[in-house]
């Protein structure tokens, strides 16, 4: 039996720029060349429309700008590979 290990990276405290930055380097990190599977799990404040909260009081789309980076059209490298992604957005 194959043993499975996870890479994991914990953020917290987002304004809105570090965010979007942090969602682009982590595309750019070189483990997912050999990684079999990605995991992204976001809890947030949020709205009723699917909006996040991020910590500068500034919204973004949790589909648009958050998820769809993650996606194989945007994501090439991960095309063909498992994805999970969770969000969990409180609304305030």
């Amino acid at each position: 039996m194959k043993a499975v290990s996870w890479l994991v990276t914990a953020l917290s405290i987002l304004f809105l720029q570090e965010l979007k930055l942090k969602i682009e380097l982590e595309k750019q990190r070189t483990c997912h060349k050999w990684a079999n599977a990605f995991v992204f799990i976001i809890m947030s404040h949020g709205d009723e429309h699917g909006n996040l909260r991020s910590s500068d009081e500034k919204m973004l789309n949790i589909n648009d700008d958050v998820l769809a980076p993650f996606d194989g059209e945007n994501w090439p490298i991960m095309q063909g590979k498992p994805d999970i992604s969770h969000s969990s957005l409180s609304r305030r």
